[in-house]
């Protein structure tokens, strides 16, 4: 990848981190014009076709930041026809499988925000399944182990939503388990001790639905305090940009 696009790739990110969409989308769409060129000149060279895919997924996250969910769900099925072609070709190979998975979950996400509850739930099952089957090869990587606890918090609301309590509880009890061993894992990881409050919460939510109000009380309690003593509340969620 030419310098000049890392460096544009890199100021979209924080652009995008720090509440700019506007900007990060300008950046991006300057790296994935030069992308496109490269992939023009080396129609062969899957490492070009990823960075395609890894800008249209980035550009995705601006336009939905922006609230333009239209060209945001079109950036995340054009990084998804890229990778899956990239994960034929290359036999499966596994971060072309994360690649499309991640554009699965943000698809996943872009629908519910567009409130079509059964696409949504669609999608974040299939990023669900890769995300799992990448797990069971790298079972201790905190990095695949996050995929997997993100999706599981998101289709637990779909479901939610969707009028299935028992499948939602099942998702938020996934979650809270694998963040759970991660915070064993990782004591010392702000992000992971994050989403383990978080997934309390969940837990705690669902309680309350079910009016399990000890049960939910319990929960609140235990991520109100993993916010007061270990992070805060206000800690970035990194996944929303973890993908290169």
């Amino acid at each position: 990848m030419p310098a000049d696009t890392v460096t544009l790739l890199d100021l979209g990110k924080r652009s995008l981190k720090s509440g700019n969409p506007k900007q990060a989308r300008a950046c991006f769409q300057r790296v994935l014009d030069a992308h496109r060129r490269f992939v023009e000149r080396n129609p062969t060279d899957a490492m070009a076709h990823k960075c395609v895919a890894v800008t249209y997924a980035c550009s995705g996250m601006a336009s939905y930041g922006l609230g333009e969910l239209d060209q945001a769900r079109s950036d995340f099925q054009q990084s998804l026809n890229v990778f899956r072609v990239l994960e034929v070709r290359s036999g499966r190979r596994a971060e072309f499988r994360r690649g499309a998975a991640f554009a699965y979950h943000w698809l996943g996400k872009t629908s519910l925000k567009l409130g079509k509850l059964n696409h949504a739930s669609e999608y974040f099952h299939l990023a669900l399944e890769i995300r799992l089957t990448l797990v069971e090869r790298e079972p201790k990587s905190v990095r695949m182990l996050s995929d997997v606890f993100t999706t599981y918090h998101c289709l637990g609301h779909t479901i939610l939503r969707l009028g299935d309590m028992a499948e939602g509880r099942a998702c938020f009890e996934r979650e809270l388990e694998i963040c759970r061993r991660l915070a064993a894992q990782v004591p010392n990881n702000r992000r992971i001790q994050h989403e383990l409050a978080r997934a309390y919460n969940d837990v705690g939510t669902v309680n309350l639905k079910e009016g399990n109000t000890t049960e939910a009380w319990d929960c609140f309690r235990l991520a109100a305090d993993i916010y007061r003593l270990k992070c805060s509340l206000f800690d970035a969620h990194s996944e929303e940009f973890d993908i290169d």
